[in-house]
């Protein structure tokens, strides 16, 4: 009787051991499946609108100028056409710009591909600043945007446009810009700039990413823009002033409620 009880005593710990394994199989498996931040996870659990700025989540666009490595390029002279290239990650739709001062080149404008692509500029003939922006965005929320600014028709200068401030204050509260801006839904918000060395007939600022509205202004250097967040995304404001010596840029994340 010892011998049967020793016998099926081993029998019951192999068979624990098996379905253990297969437990650990299964678990493996489903987990690989079903990630940690997956969609059956947060169809659970509630997620902090803050975690797309995370990792695979997060938008992104970059714009260049083919063959110059450049966003910012003066040309002494008319060229007939340029070549730019944009490149994206986790993108699910792109929009094209156009901007300019005496003349912008509209053919740019509209849905562009969100896996990226390449676009041959219209004949940049006119002496002006020929502004270009992209802005994309997913689910989670608005890429920064991205910009190319080719100067028609003028030498180069050596003092840089600067941008002196960017603030972002929500009921009366002024927040960091440096780090993500937590705001509740609704919330009045308000974004104030100003910059610096605008004066030249090539001068302009303009933005990308969530602003309502889309700046080109070489004039005044002190503007704000008071508004309210319906929608609980991630949004971020890029501002960008060009001119003759360059192109400087300052961005601004807000990330409103829970999802």
């Amino acid at each position: 009787m010892k011998e049967m009880d020793l016998f099926w005593k081993s029998k019951s710990a192999i068979l624990m051991l098996l379905i253990s394994g297969v437990g650990i199989v299964l678990f493996l498996g489903v987990t690989a499946v079903f990630p940690f931040k997956s969609t059956l996870f947060n169809m659970l659990y509630g997620k902090p609108i803050s975690q797309a700025l995370e990792g695979a989540s997060v938008p992104s666009v970059e714009l260049g100028i083919e063959g110059t490595g450049e966003k910012h390029l003066n040309l002494a002279s008319p060229e007939t056409s340029l070549k730019l290239v944009w490149k994206t990650s986790n993108v699910k739709s792109c929009t094209g710009k156009a901007w300019g001062l005496s003349e912008k080149d509209e053919s740019w404008s509209g849905v562009k591909d969100p896996n990226g692509g390449e676009f041959k500029t219209g004949n940049l003939t006119k002496n002006s600043a020929y502004v270009y922006t992209i802005d994309c965005a997913n689910e989670f929320g608005d890429a920064e945007g991205d910009s190319v600014v080719i100067n028609v028709g003028t030498p180069k200068l050596s003092q840089n446009p600067y941008i002196t401030l960017m603030e972002v204050s929500v009921n009366s509260e002024t927040f960091d810009v440096n780090k993500p801006v937590k705001v509740s839904l609704n919330d009045e918000i308000k974004i104030s700039w100003a910059s610096l060395n605008l004066n030249t007939s090539y001068s302009i600022c303009f933005a990308t990413g969530s602003w309502p509205t889309k700046y080109q202004n070489a004039s005044r250097t002190n503007i704000s823009e008071t508004f309210k967040i319906s929608d609980p995304k991630v949004y971020r404001y890029s501002l960008y002033c060009s001119s003759e010596a360059g192109i400087t840029r300052k961005t601004v994340t807000i990330t409103p409620g829970l999802i």
